[in-house]
């Protein structure tokens, strides 16, 4: 049924030409078909008009409007009017045009008219017979696996029009779907209808028609006559402009779904994306962005492989498991490692082996070695290569590291979950705080029948501080005393050095990460700047400042500063410390 619509309108358009006025003479010309844009609320119609540019002998179209399945369309014409407006407008006092009706439209009616000359109201919708189908209106829609098919002719030619909207869609968006841009495209329809004539195998028909009346009018060719696509094409791109509905969702959270979005799917806005609800792959916001449903486990699974699609959240496989895992905060012409660590979904630690790329910013960081490498195992810790192809998806990173092992379903053979290497890694002196170092990994190849998990890491530079604890805060009584016990080697007993000096709302809360900030901000340490960090100097000028002696005047520093101090003015250790504040 669907592959004969047109053929319908065709025939129709055929018959109802012969009321077509003789002294119109057809010309081709060019017409430009344009889908409309509009915007409303989630909740809204949005009306968009089909225009046309140059209407004149414009007799009919065919189509097929291509859109997302989150949106229901439902399209009028004011253009491709009734039959009965067409054939009986109601300015006509005289009523003398026949309606075809039945067989080979053979039998011509007139409307019963009422005291006043008028067609009476149960006369209004009088129909166009075909094959004993009745047709009250030339407007055909008829959903198939690609679109909407539209098709529509008139019985009379548009007097006088140049610009004409010959179609509106009423758009709304359905129940579920998320608020954004929504594309509405016209292409040609596709017939295969050999009866009618068209290739069995698929062929394009032209969008438009037109009258030719320069044909014998009751020949049967004078219409509809195909506009020549040579004829009306418009510009170098397209001759039709696609067009676009957007549907408003407010994202009052700022996670990127929209409010109306999570309300209906998860009954509140405190979804933050990050989840996959239903354990297909593909996280929370992904589903919104991929218009897909989020929630109905198992049935709303979608296949895998598509936009933001990530193995290790897809219960429905198997996975080798990748993590990096490094420091959250790096420092300029710091040292940092960045650890490789494997675990299998299934807890299997019998498997043929895996494949590595570990990824990096050559421009931010030197790859300097390697430790604590799992063997049995091939590592290329000399052979870094170009990120030629991209791998990681990360245009930020443009270096990369091979790494491999390999077994017969013995590998790795030791509890899981399991560190494979340490990667080390020097930051270059020209980053500066806030830059971002990136490490992603890729699998080359895993073991049979399983799937790969890859979790990244990243290092945020940050500028050395005397706020060690990192509460915010520059504080003698935390900050302070932890530098003056480090510069005196407490750590040397232990991890109860740091006891009683850490701001309950410090972000370093143990000794090792205390230490290791410390170690890392020696050189800032050196405040007289002899070159050595010392307690006894430095330390002491440091508690100094921050119990603000400076404001009792220069004596602040006496007794103090080193011997070899090239700071060794107040003002110029005042102004130093300052700078180590942040």
């Amino acid at each position: 049924m669907k592959k004969y619509v047109l053929l319908v309108i065709l025939i129709i358009m055929a018959a109802i030409s012969m009321v077509l006025p003789v002294s119109q003479v057809f010309a081709a010309y060019p017409v430009t078909m344009t889908v409309g844009t509009d915007t409303g609320n989630r909740d809204a119609t949005i009306i968009i008009p089909i225009t046309v540019d140059n209407a004149q002998l414009l007799a009919g179209a065919a189509f097929t409007l291509v859109y997302s399945d989150a949106l229901t369309i439902d399209v009028d014409s004011d253009f491709f009017d009734t039959f009965y407006n067409q054939f009986y407008p109601p300015q006509i006092d005289t009523i003398g045009t026949p309606s075809p009706d039945g067989g080979e439209f053979g039998t011509s009616v007139f409307p019963v008219l009422d005291d006043l000359g008028a067609p009476t109201g149960d006369e209004i919708n009088i129909p166009v017979v075909v094959d004993s189908d009745s047709y009250y209106h030339p407007l055909f829609t008829n959903p198939t696996d690609i679109g909407l098919l539209i098709s529509a002719a008139r019985c009379l030619p548009p007097a006088g029009t140049d610009s004409a909207t010959i179609f509106t869609l009423n758009v709304l968006l359905n129940a579920g779907m998320p608020g954004g841009d929504y594309s509405i495209i016209i292409i040609p329809t596709e017939l295969d209808n050999a009866d009618a004539g068209y290739d069995p195998l698929g062929e394009e028909i032209e969008l438009l028609v037109g009258s030719d009346l320069t044909k014998t009018i009751d020949s049967g060719e004078a219409f509809p006559v195909i506009f020549p696509v040579a004829d009306w094409y418009v510009g170098t791109g397209s001759n039709t402009v696609s067009g676009l509905a957007t549907f408003t969702d407010a994202d009052g959270d700022s996670d990127g779904m929209g409010d109306g979005w999570e309300a209906y799917h998860f009954g509140t806005t405190d979804n933050d994306g990050t989840a996959d609800t239903d354990f297909d792959g593909y996280s929370d916001f992904y589903e919104h962005e991929n218009v897909t449903a989020p929630n109905n486990y198992p049935d709303s699974q979608d296949v895998a492989g598509g936009v933001g699609y990530n193995a290790c959240t897809d219960d429905r496989i198997e996975t080798q498991q990748v993590s990096l895992t490094g420091p959250d905060y790096a420092y300029a012409t710091s040292n940092i490692t960045v650890s490789v660590n494997y675990d299998v979904s299934d807890n299997d630690n019998m498997l043929d082996g895996i494949s590595l790329y570990v990824y990096f910013d050559s421009s931010k960081v030197d790859y300097t070695g390697y430790a604590d490498f799992l063997e049995p195992g091939d590592i290329y810790p000399l052979i870094v290569s170009d990120d030629s192809g991209d791998g990681d998806e990360n245009a930020d990173t443009d270096k990369m590291i091979l790494m491999s092992w390999t077994g017969s379903a013995d590998w790795p053979g030791t509890a899981l979950p399991q560190l494979l290497t340490n990667l080390n890694f020097h930051v270059n002196n020209t980053v500066n705080s806030g830059d971002v170092l990136p490490f992603n990994v890729t699998c080359n190849q895993t073991s049979a029948g399983y799937s790969f998990c890859g979790t990244g890491c990243q290092s945020t530079v940050s500028e050395l501080s005397l706020d060690i604890d990192g509460d915010g805060n520059a504080d003698a009584l935390t900050d302070g005393i932890l530098i003056i016990r480090y510069l005196l080697n407490f750590q040397a007993g232990g991890a109860t050095w740091i006891d009683g000096a850490v701001a309950g709302a410090a972000v370093r809360t143990t000794a090792a990460e205390i230490e290791a900030y410390i170690a890392i901000a020696l050189a800032m340490l050196d405040i007289d700047g002899d070159g050595n960090a010392d307690a006894l100097t430095d330390g002491i000028l440091i508690i100094r400042y921050l119990l603000n002696f400076q404001a009792g005047g220069a004596t602040w520093i006496d007794g103090a500063v080193a011997a070899g101090a090239t700071r060794t003015t107040a003002a110029e250790i005042e102004a130093y410390i300052a700078s180590c504040i942040h």
